[in-house]
């Protein structure tokens, strides 16, 4: 991504290269070798994950990438983009330098909202839901990620 001013898309049609409600063996297919099993299967409510990236680099920090499917429908639903940061030190410059990266790549967010230690941007577009978010409980947690949800399967109404 360049510092240039680039025209924000009219819609995000999934993560990289995977497309909402493809199913394991195209999301294999789509991302190759770089892809990784996990050891065991993880429980996210509604979704579970079997795959993920590691150490994928933004803004030279480590990222892990979830790709997480629907448990009635085995489809790849969401995309969870996360980064475990210092428990003792809110990760707020950190943030801000990404989601200046996503409003460079995605123009405007539709939503922003929470407190310094708390914080969500969120971009909607037809078919994705973009969220950042910062959670920070000294000694406890401190966390970036970013969620890509399809659109039919994310609730705004809660946000």
């Amino acid at each position: 991504m360049t510092d240039a001013q680039t025209t924000p898309p009219s819609d995000v049609l999934g993560y990289r290269q995977t497309r909402w409600g493809m199913t394991a063996s195209e999301l294999r297919e789509a991302i190759g070798d770089e892809l990784e099993e996990s050891a065991s299967r993880r429980d996210f409510k509604k979704y579970y994950a079997d795959y993920h990236l590691s150490d994928i680099e933004i803004d030279g920090d480590s990222y892990q990438v979830i790709f997480q499917f629907d448990k009635e429908t085995d489809r790849l639903a969401q995309v969870l983009l996360r980064r475990d940061c210092d428990t003792f030190a809110p990760p707020v410059l950190a943030y801000q330098s990404v989601e200046a990266l996503l409003t460079r790549k995605y123009g405007a967010p539709t939503l922003r909202s929470g407190e310094p230690l708390d914080q969500v941007t969120q971009w909607i577009f037809p078919t994705t839901s973009i969220e950042l978010m910062l959670t920070f409980v000294e000694g406890v947690t401190s966390m970036i990620s970013i969620r890509y949800e399809s659109a039919t399967s994310s609730n705004t109404d809660n946000l």
